[in-house]
């Protein structure tokens, strides 16, 4: 999964909407630094990553990409979930999509104190060019693989994935729309245990 459903699955509270924000970017010893409830979020996070990496559904998906996209087969999947998340959101929710990512922006900037200073002075930005909106679109599916192409090792694995998801999109539109359901619900028996961090 990628932000805008790692987000939507810790839409609850501000500090898991955080947590989630931060768990790609921080090692283990900083994140201990961190306020209680955030790290509950990180580890929310974490949950979300296990359950989908060993789902059957994800894992076909991803048996499919592996032969045009390599290594990167699992995370250009994880892009995909977020597009497919916001062109069925009215499947999954009955909030607005521009009312939800208004929150989480505020959230994150909320949160913002404690994150990297690098991330500090990226969230503004993230905000004003319409992040997690852009994954509602082709075009700004597009650009965030660019993004990620001038970040990889191997840019060339990246290539094609735009046709790539236009050759498989009924498969893949019919395998997260069996798989999200069941996620919301791993997540929400995951919820019903949270709270045992103290609040520093």
């Amino acid at each position: 999964m990628n932000f805008l459903a790692h987000f939507f699955l810790a839409k609850e509270k501000d500090a898991w909407i955080a947590g989630n924000f931060l768990a790609d970017y921080l090692r283990k010893p900083q994140r201990e630094a961190l306020p209680g409830p955030v790290r509950e979020g990180i580890d929310l996070h974490l949950e979300i990553d296990r359950f989908t990496d060993r789902h059957p559904m994800v894992l076909q998906g991803v048996r499919r990409l592996y032969p045009l996209h390599g290594k990167y087969a699992p995370v250009v999947m994880d892009v995909y979930h977020d597009y497919f998340l916001a062109i069925n959101w009215d499947r999954y929710s009955e909030e607005p999509f521009p009312d939800f990512t208004r929150k989480i922006y505020g959230a994150l900037e909320r949160y913002a104190p404690v994150y990297p200073p690098d991330l500090q002075q990226r969230l503004p930005k993230m905000a004003a060019g319409g992040w997690l909106e852009s994954y509602a679109r082709p075009e700004g599916l597009s650009y965030a693989f660019l993004r990620l192409q001038s970040r990889t090792s191997k840019p060339e694995l990246l290539h094609g994935v735009m046709d790539t998801l236009d050759r498989f999109f009924p498969e893949i539109d019919q395998e997260f729309n069996q798989f999200f359901p069941e996620i919301q619900a791993a997540v929400k028996n995951w919820k019903a245990t949270a709270g045992d961090y103290p609040s520093k």
